[in-house]
């Protein structure tokens, strides 16, 4: 089962409890008014729109267009869906799960997009969603979500190809006492720009291992250690 089926089902088993967020099809006032995926103008931008709620109970379905042919004729900005790839899935102790970023489509298709929001299930099955501006929040995808106490830690990125910066990591801190996110920081022997890894707690550290990194969509030899407490990055041999 591929990471994509593994959050539709856990969607679908839990979008079941739900009554607070609408599953009926939006209105074509709506539909054209709210389609185009944004940015957010704060951190974060709680966002209610009934089109986003709409097509993320339409994904858990197996059904990602919502859009009929006719709404979608003439159109030339991508669709806002909630069918990615490289989206992160996180468990909370409360029983929230905390679902972040990723792309749908590929660069080649009019619908394709890499997002940069975050998305809270409620044990009930209610939606909440969070847009945020590009800067404190780069589009996002092939990350690893790490939660550290009170944080998740969202490590790498493949991102937009203009995005790219070969000789860093990115690293940022959800805060999930509000949602707001933070770049961190680090010095130290980093990684490169990496995607499609994974991460885990180390006693102090977080480890990265199996990563791939650009330029090249290259395997990364050996494992990374970013210090929680020093933001250092150290080589693992």
């Amino acid at each position: 089962m591929s990471d994509q089926d593994t959050i539709r089902t856990v969607l679908a088993s839990r979008l079941s409890l739900g009554t607070a967020t609408p599953t009926h099809d939006v209105s074509e006032v709506d539909f054209l008014d709210q389609y185009v995926p944004e940015y957010g103008t704060m951190n974060p931008t709680p966002s209610a729109k009934p089109f986003y709620f709409t097509q993320i109970h339409n994904f858990a379905n197996e059904n990602a267009y919502l859009v009929s042919p006719a709404l979608r004729a003439g159109l030339t900005e991508p669709i806002w869906s909630f069918e990615r790839f490289g989206q992160s899935l996180t468990y909370l102790p409360d029983g929230r799960l905390i679902l972040i970023a990723g792309e749908h489509e590929d660069f080649y298709d009019p619908d394709f997009w890499i997002y940069n929001d975050v998305t809270v299930i409620s044990a009930s099955g209610d939606i909440t969603h969070y847009t945020y501006p590009r800067d404190i929040f780069p589009p996002t995808d092939f990350h690893t979500a790490t939660l550290v106490g009170e944080d998740l830690w969202i490590i790498g990125s493949l991102g937009y190809k203009d995005a790219r910066r070969f000789d860093q990591t990115q690293v940022l801190r959800l805060d999930l006492s509000d949602f707001s996110i933070h770049q961190v920081v680090t010095t130290g022997q980093n990684p490169g720009w990496i995607h499609g890894h994974e991460a885990a707690i180390v006693e102090n550290d977080i480890l990265i291992t199996g990563a791939t990194v650009e330029p090249g969509y290259r395997a990364l030899p050996g494992s990374y250690a970013l210090n929680l407490e020093t933001l250092v990055w150290r080589e693992i041999t």
